[in-house]
């Protein structure tokens, strides 16, 4: 469970405060005692005894609890900082997707294309994902939008290389270019968080998973 010693932190917490409500219940009744009371010695010695306690499980779990609290708030950094490297991965991956091809011979360009789309769905399994969008793309930026436009250009990639399989290698840099023009057209990162036209159509026809 996710911060499962973070909650185990505060019920310890709680449970301190609570014997401690206890103790001072104690203390008022020996204050409240008549000095000749057969009991006050009893109660003093119940009092002492139950200190002794306190203090030992406010030891114990502390001692138990601060370092869990500070292996979890280190893992949860080491965490969110993977999630920000697969992210920035993918979305660079895109990016640079159509130069990279254009330089690249058949095979390699099968396995670049396949490559970014598996760092696509790696940065999506990231709790922090949408984070990342919403910070780069803006409030109005979803998962969604995002996988669906990226999914768009890598499959759209995918057909032109399935297209011109036969010819592909024997293409200049600038040929590839311009039969990747409209699969993987050069525009401003920013409209991958952008409802197009093209989008559109395509939520409406069905395609397999992505």
């Amino acid at each position: 469970m996710r911060h499962i010693a973070k909650y185990s932190f505060f019920v310890a917490i709680l449970l301190s405060a609570a014997l401690v409500v206890v103790a001072v219940v104690i203390a008022a009744a020996l204050n409240a005692a008549p000095p000749a009371s057969i009991s006050l010695p009893l109660l003093q010695f119940e009092l002492d005894v139950f200190k002794a306690i306190l203090a030992g499980f406010v030891v114990g779990m502390l001692g138990i609890l601060i370092p869990a609290v500070a292996s979890e708030a280190k893992q949860r950094f080491e965490q969110r900082k993977e999630s920000r490297i697969a992210y920035s991965e993918a979305k660079t991956g895109v990016d640079y997707l159509k130069l990279r091809l254009s330089t690249a011979t058949l095979k390699e360009a099968s396995e670049i294309v396949q490559a970014v789309h598996f760092k696509k769905h790696i940065a999506e399994l990231f709790d922090d994902f949408p984070e990342w969008l919403k910070k780069r793309f803006g409030p109005k930026a979803t998962e969604e939008l995002w996988d669906e436009r990226t999914y768009q250009r890598l499959f759209g990639a995918r057909e032109v290389l399935e297209s011109n399989a036969g010819i592909w290698d024997s293409l200049a840099p600038d040929e590839r270019i311009a039969k990747l023009a409209k699969a993987l057209p050069t525009q401003s990162e920013l409209d991958m968080c952008l409802p197009s036209p093209a989008l559109a159509e395509s939520r409406r026809e069905p395609r397999s998973p992505s």
